[in-house]
Formats: structure tokens, sequence, C-alpha cells
């Protein structure tokens, strides 16, 4: 039986598991030892040190590769626009002030 070693440590859940994913797709078996815990308590991801994306020995280059090979994760561009921001306070608003419905003078109830 192989040792699992660690090859990668995450603080974010989702690219800990694209990771994992990834790894399996090229059929290097990856597990992630800290998942439950960070999944119960998320905020104690950084007293756990992360995320660790642990693989078999045998494979650990092979997986060290792979991680070389993807892109650095770059921010999305955001602009702030008066009009967007316009936009999003009017849909705030809006989904914040329930419709006031009224029902017409002698109609029963259903």
């Amino acid at each position: 039986m192989s040792k699992m070693v660690t090859i990668g440590v995450y603080f974010d859940r989702p690219e800990s598991v694209v990771v994992q994913s990834m790894l399996r797709a090229y059929g290097i078996a990856a597990d992630l030892p800290d998942w439950h815990q960070t999944g119960n308590a998320w905020h104690w991801t950084v007293a756990l040190q992360g995320i660790r994306v642990n693989v078999p020995d045998r494979d650990a280059g092979t997986a060290a590769e792979l991680l070389k090979s993807l892109p650095d994760y770059q921010e999305p561009e955001t602009e702030l626009t008066v009009a967007g921001s316009l936009t999003t306070a009017f849909c705030f608003f809006l989904a914040g002030v329930p419709y006031p419905a009224r029902r017409r003078r002698g109609e029963a109830e259903k």
C-alpha cells in the first residue's frame, strides 16, 4: 500500500475540489482529508492550515506536473458604474419591499 503525500494546500473549498477532480480525471487517486472539518466549521480553515490535497507517493511527481500546468488564477475585472450601482440599488429595494396584497371589499376568502 502506498503512502499518501500532500501536493497542495488550498484555502478555498471549491478550488480544492476542482484540483481533486482534475487529478481524478487523469487517473490519480486524490484525497481531501480536511474536507469535512472545513465544511462543518469553515472559519477554521486557516487554523487547520488549509485543505490538503493528498495523492499516493507513486503519483506525486505526475500530480505536481499537472498542477504546474494550471494557469494562475486571476480576479475578474470589475467596473463600478453609476448605472450599475443604481440598478443594483433598485433591485435590492424592489426585492426587499413586499408587494402590498389587498383584497377587494366584499371578496370572500377562498
